[in-house]
């Protein structure tokens, strides 16, 4: 009876052996499956390590490239408004060397025709009449231009003259310096009308300046 027992229950073992083999299979497959997602995962997370770094490369390439750009940029403006101060820096220099050459060169004229050193053409002479007209450059040593200002400076002969005399012998200098500097044309026919503030020195002292209701006129100090 025993023996019958044992082998009536033989078809029952031998099902399960079968499922159990099975249920091995499936869950093989399934941790293949798992184990291939997890690769194509970490996969697409290099990857997408791989294109942020790559991005990241890519973005500070080009804000180097920018940054040099701006600092080329920088650079050219700085040089060129270098350049450009330089230039009007050169060209006011030249305007004033040429504004003074002429003031000078006017002045020795009036000298020359005050003292009768030279005739009525400018050339230089023995023979000549001193024009009392132009005495008042016989007290003027030099007149200087300068920012749109005129800087006269005179000698001791002013001394013991009377302060009209003085500020009109004065307008007389402003009005020479102005027409020199007109026909340089450093200065426009209206600028001539207006006139330039201008100081008068004696040395380190002031002894006049122009009036601000009219340049023409002047203060006198002394």
């Amino acid at each position: 009876m025993a023996k019958k027992s044992i082998d009536e229950k033989k078809p029952f073992y031998k099902r399960w052996w079968f499922i159990a083999i099975v249920i091995i299979f499936v869950l093989g497959i399934i941790g293949n499956l798992m184990d291939d997602s997890n690769n194509e995962s970490t996969s697409t997370a290099q990857s997408s390590s791989k294109k942020t770094e790559t991005s990241k490369k890519e973005t500070g390439k080009s804000s180097a490239k920018k940054v040099k750009k701006s600092v080329a940029s920088s650079s050219s403006v700085s040089s060129a408004k270098k350049v450009s101060s330089s230039t009007s820096s050169d060209v006011n220099s030249k305007n004033v060397e040429q504004a003074n050459a002429a003031i000078s060169e006017r002045l020795s004229q009036a000298q020359g025709w005050a003292n009768g050193t030279l005739d009525s053409n400018g050339n230089p002479t023995n023979s000549g009449t001193p024009n009392s007209a132009y005495n008042w450059a016989k007290i003027v040593t030099s007149i200087k231009y300068a920012e749109n200002e005129l800087t006269i400076y005179v000698n001791k002969d002013y001394v013991g003259m009377s302060k009209t005399q003085f500020a009109n012998y004065m307008y007389t200098a402003e009005n020479s310096a102005l027409v020199a500097l007109n026909e340089a044309n450093i200065i426009n026919e209206n600028t001539v009308k207006s006139g330039l503030y201008t100081r008068v020195f004696d040395g380190d002292t002031k002894l006049a300046q122009s009036k601000i209701s009219d340049r023409h006129q002047f203060k006198i100090n002394q």
